[in-house]
């Protein structure tokens, strides 16, 4: 014998104004104004846990602006990060949703407008100006200025994600004077040196250190051409010269201090070609005793 059919609940008396929405849309017997109202109800719901599933799930960093190690990484080891300036250790929604439309990007908060161990605020220590919208977001890599977030990518986070993908390409640098050289390529830790006979590499040359530059972040790769500069390195036999279809490439690492160096020149102390920063300014130019006299600027 089958089972009696279920009668709709019917909404007593005192019962709230949701509860009879509920009942009514559960026993078929509601308005569409009603259906309407209780679609924006799941809906809100939804994305108030989809909120805190990204905030749950989220890898974002809340930055202490007294660890000077981890801000140095977040500006100076020239992997892709995105920040948002904020005094709260969480972030605002759409920095959740760019994240979890980002790969390959580190992701923090801090308080940008608080000033740092140099006395500077982040905004003062980059020459930027605080933005009178939020949320404010930072995106940087390669060592190189922040760039702030326009209102206009803002609105969700895809455009958030496609606008930090945009500002931080993988960069390969290509240095002109002595100071450049030294700046990009000498005071960074590791240093990838292509140094092709005509100022052109071949398309997988090409294609090569490209990818080294965008998968390894850390190493900075600079392109140099043999006709327009000349390499001094303390090498037996010297520096292997290039030919017109294959590049001389060396890996250059930054080595600690030995006993009795001299201090390293401070007119790099606040600031790169690209604007950068100190990031190694308390570190030596020890390569520098590899290369000798360094890159020679031509001769007019």
């Amino acid at each position: 014998m089958p089972p009696p059919p279920r009668k709709p609940k019917v909404a007593r008396k005192g019962d709230s104004q949701l509860e009879q929405l509920i009942v009514d849309v559960t026993s078929g017997n509601a308005s569409p104004v009603q259906y309407g109202i209780f679609s924006a109800i799941v809906v809100s719901v939804l994305a108030i846990a989809g909120g805190v599933y990204y905030a749950m799930a989220s890898k974002v960093v809340a930055l202490s602006l007294e660890d000077t190690a981890a801000l140095k990484d977040v500006f100076y080891s020239g992997e892709p990060w995105l920040i948002e300036c904020t005094k709260e250790r969480k972030a605002s929604p759409v920095f959740y949703a760019a994240e979890g439309a980002l790969s390959g990007f580190k992701f923090g908060t801090l308080d940008c407008a608080k000033v740092l161990p140099s006395g500077k605020t982040t905004y003062e220590r980059f020459k930027l100006r605080e933005p009178s919208y939020g949320p404010k977001v930072l995106a940087m890599a390669n060592g190189a200025v922040p760039q702030i977030a326009g209102r206009n990518v803002l609105s969700n986070g895809a455009e958030l994600a496609k606008w930090a993908t945009s500002v931080t390409p993988a960069k390969v640098f290509s240095p002109t004077t002595s100071e450049q050289f030294e700046s990009q390529c000498v005071r960074k830790p590791w240093c990838v040196v292509v140094l092709s006979q005509t100022g052109r590499l071949v398309d997988a040359e090409r294609a090569a250190i490209l990818q080294l530059a965008a998968t390894e972040r850390r190493i900075r790769v600079v392109k140099l051409d043999e006709t327009k500069t000349s390499l001094m390195l303390d090498l037996p036999g010297g520096v292997p010269p290039p030919t017109a279809s294959e590049a001389t490439v060396l890996l250059l690492k930054q080595l600690p201090r030995p006993v009795g160096a001299p201090e390293p020149s401070p007119k790099t102390t606040d600031g790169e070609e690209e604007g950068g920063g100190d990031d190694d300014s308390d570190q030596p130019p020890v390569a520098a005793m590899l290369l000798g006299g360094g890159l020679r600027d031509p001769t007019p």
